[in-house]
Order: C-alpha cells, then structure tokens, then sequence
C-alpha cells in the first residue's frame, strides 16, 4: 500500500485544494453571476458529454486498467498498446459524430419550446466529448504506468483554476454567456497538453498503426471486456446523470440550475475514492493478474475506512454549514435537503471500498452489466415516482434508494465469488463516530455565519479527527497524522 497511500494523499492533496476553488467558483460565484437556467445548461452539457464520451471510448478505457499488465513492456512500447488505444478511440469518436448529427433535429425540436438556450448551445456536446475522451484516454494511459497524480493535478486543479479566472473576466464584464462557454472549452483542452507533454517528455507517445498485431484470443479478450465494460462502468455517471436529466424534464430549466448546484456540494466528499481509484484499479489487476486474493481483500478493507473516514469528515464539515452557506445564495435554499440525501449516498459508495473496481477487474467483470441495468431501472423507476410528488428533493431520494439497495447486492455477490468484503467492526466504530460528532456540534448555538462557519468546522475537525485517532480506526491515518506531528515537532 505504499505507493497507493503516498499517491493516494498527493492525490487527495490537490483533488481538496481544486475543491476550494471550485466551492468558491460552483458553489459562490457561478450561483451569484449566472442565472439558474444558464448553470443548468453548462451542467447538462457537461453530464450529457461525459455519458456519450464513455460509450464513444468503446469500453477502452476498462481495457486498459484490466489488460495493460499482460502488455506492459517498455522495451518495445507495451506491444504499441498507446496506439491501439488512439485507434479505438477515433472509431469511437466518428460514430458518435454521426450519431449526434443523425439525432441533432430530433433534439432540436424536443427542447425548442422548454429550454431554448440549451438548444442554442447544444453544439459544444461535440468538443465536450472530444475533451473528454482525449483526457481519459491519456489520463488512463498515465495511470497504468503508475503515475496518477499528473492527471489529478491538471485537471482538479490547474482547471478549475483557470476557470476561476475565466469567471473574474465575466464577473468584470469581458465576457458574456457565449463568451464564458467557450472560454470554458478552452479550460478543459489545457489538461490534454499538459498530460501529453508529460508522456512526451517520458517517450511513451510511440505511434505506429502499422506494427499492431494481436492474436485471435487478444482480441476476443479486449472485445468481450470493452463490450462488457460500456454497461458495467457507467454507473458513477447514470447515479450523477439520470436525475438531473429527469429534473429538467419534469420540472425545467430553473431547477435543473438549482440541482446541479447543490450536486457540486456532494462531488466533495467523494473526492477521497477518486485519488484512491486512480492508483488502486492499477495495482488490483496487477493482484488479480497474480490471483492475491490477500491483497486484494487487505486493499479493500483499507479502502473502506479510509474513504469513509474522509468522506465522513467532508460529509459532516458540509451538512452542518448549510445554512451558513444559504445566507450567501439564499435563493438556492430550497435545494438544501439534496445535499442530504445526495450526501448519504455517497457516503454509502465510500462505505463499499472498492467494490466496482476489483469485479471489474475480475473474471465476474461481465455481471457489472447487470447490476448496472438494475441500477438504471430502479433509478429510472424511483426518480419518476418521487418527482412528481417531492419536486427536486424527490430525485435526490431515488438517487440514495438506488444507490443503497444496488451496493447491498452487488456486495453479497462479490462477498459470495471472491470471498472479499469490506466492512470490520472499525466500520462500526467509524459511523459511531460520525453520529456522535454531529449531535455535538449541532449543541452550538448558532452565530454570524463567517464566525460560524470556522467554530463549526473547527470543533468538529477536533472531535472527529481526534476520535479517529486515540480510536486507531485507521492504520493508514494514523501513520500519516505521526508523520505530519513529526515534521513540526522537528
């Protein structure tokens, strides 16, 4: 675990610190100089552009965390694995060219009368996926060689950073609407050169289409994971995706504003699994390659109470401001309980360790696909009951029922086939922990909301962090809490 957790923390590092900017940037100034509907519409754009990206990838991206070891080889360019990779992508992306421009009137017509101003912009769909498909292959690509923090960094920070100051022009009056989306576009082209200068400088950009040559058993192999793979991964951006869809549909523009807004909250906490995941998919097919099914259990179960420890922390440093928060944005207020129940189901994904990544990286890969068509049904099913009846918080609810029932199933099976779980009675111990600090803090009477804010963060970041530590909950946490008190003790 010593590459993960040091890559893991780096990772952390800069994902918190492009946070920051990004509650300073979604969360303050995009709610105060954008309308509801304007943030609505660069949200589903976004949403829309990372769904298709994902099946324009052709399942690559998958094939490429599960199948890369068996190709590793520096010497001759990993068998030019960078180059089959290029290839399935452009396939990839020209059907999605042509399946957009097939169903653009269609689209058109559809959302002409309810949200004309996402029509006017429906166009940038196509860079959006291009971006998005271009980064993820590189940013992939980078992973497997073992190097996960270049991606995190380009992306979670220096963009968001950028964004930041494209939205100083806007707020000084240099840009309008149009001007800001596509200076956006531009933000979200600078990860690409900065990963591509990166590999450059490594000499792992070796092109050549002309020495690609793979047995009949290798393809068989990547096209089985690939088609597997388009179902089995695309649950983190149905769970992110499919209510907000559905909230424009039922209740429009205006509120799809308010929903991704408060959505941006809950991206915070789950922030730990991302750093996480970047490193670990690697190093568990690497367990699976070797079938260590000792490790893999051992990085599962540090995965578990590592995440929940974070998000935990992040969950509950949230939920108590919110009420500080809307005294900023008091017209977002009525999307208050969706970070609750948002909040909850993420804290539930963080609680499940690494569930997603060590199936798919497994022989039993192809019952992703299940599970994620049982997700998509109850999502589906569940947002279309509970809209009509709870408005926007009601999307919020189907997300947690989804997300909760789907991980206790897909737990039972991978506990069941391969034997792993990730819970111990420190998973108790943590919930315990988390219940027991926010009873404390909400003893706090409530102050001007800036002293507040720091009180209230303050005491729970003592209480919680502290509880953690003389309760040994986490071996990983407490080795690095010992070394941050040593070098300031030194």
């Amino acid at each position: 675990m010593g590459i993960i957790a040091k890559q893991t923390i780096r990772g952390s590092a800069l994902t918190y610190a492009g946070i920051g900017i990004g509650f300073l940037t979604a969360g303050i100034l995009l709610p105060k100089f954008l309308s509801k509907e304007e943030i609505g519409v660069l949200n589903l754009l976004l949403r829309s552009a990372l769904l298709f990206s994902f099946f324009a990838n052709l399942g690559f991206n998958t094939i490429t965390l599960k199948l890369f070891p068996f190709y590793r080889n520096p010497k001759n360019s990993h068998n030019n694995f960078f180059s089959l990779k290029i290839l399935v992508n452009l396939i990839g992306f020209s059907l999605f060219c042509t399946i957009y421009y097939l169903f653009e009137p269609y689209v058109t017509e559809r959302y002409a009368q309810q949200s004309k101003l996402l029509v006017d912009f429906l166009y940038l769909v196509v860079p959006f996926v291009a971006i998005y498909m271009v980064f993820n292959a590189l940013d992939t690509y980078n992973r497997v060689l073992y190097n996960a923090v270049q991606g995190t960094f380009l992306r979670d920070f220096l963009q968001r950073l950028i964004i930041l100051a494209i939205i100083g022009t806007l707020i000084a009056g240099y840009l309008n609407f149009s001007g800001f989306m596509y200076a956006y576009v531009f933000a979200m082209i600078v990860p690409i050169l900065g990963l591509l200068f990166y590999l450059g400088k490594r000499k792992e950009l070796s092109i050549s289409f002309r020495s690609i040559s793979l047995t009949k058993a290798q393809k068989k192999e990547m096209i089985s994971v690939g088609a597997f793979s388009l179902f089995s991964g695309i649950a983190p951006i149905l769970v992110s995706s499919v209510d907000l869809f559905m909230v424009n549909d039922y209740l429009g523009g205006d509120k799809t504003g308010v929903y991704a807004t408060m959505i941006f909250f809950t991206t915070v906490i789950v922030a730990p699994s991302k750093a996480l995941a970047r490193i670990s998919a690697t190093f568990v097919a690497d367990a699976w390659k070797e079938n260590d099914l000792v490790k893999i259990d051992d990085i599962h179960k540090r995965s578990s109470i590592n995440q929940l420890l974070f998000s935990g922390l992040i969950f509950l440093g949230i939920w108590a401001n919110m009420d500080n928060l809307f005294v900023v944005i008091p017209e977002f207020a009525e999307g208050k309980f969706i970070v609750f129940y948002l909040g909850l189901a993420s804290l539930a994904n963080m609680a499940v360790g690494l569930n997603n990544i060590i199936l798919s990286t497994s022989h039993y890969y192809k019952y992703q696909t299940i599970f994620v068509i049982v997700l998509s049904f109850i999502l589906i099913i569940s947002n279309v009951l509970l809209i009509p009846k709870l408005g926007i918080i009601g999307a919020a609810v189907a997300t947690l029922v989804a997300t909760l029932i789907v991980n206790i199933i897909k737990g039972i099976f991978v506990y069941v086939k391969l034997k792993t779980q990730p819970f111990s009675i420190k998973t108790i111990l943590l919930i315990s922990i988390i219940l027991v600090t926010y009873l404390a803090q909400d003893l706090l009477p409530r102050l001007h909301y800036l002293v507040d804010i720091v009180l209230r963060s303050a005491i729970i970041s003592i209480i919680f962090i502290g509880s953690c530590y003389f309760l040994k909950v986490s071996d990983d946490f407490n080795r690095q809490i010992k070394k941050v008190t040593k070098k300031f003790i030194k």
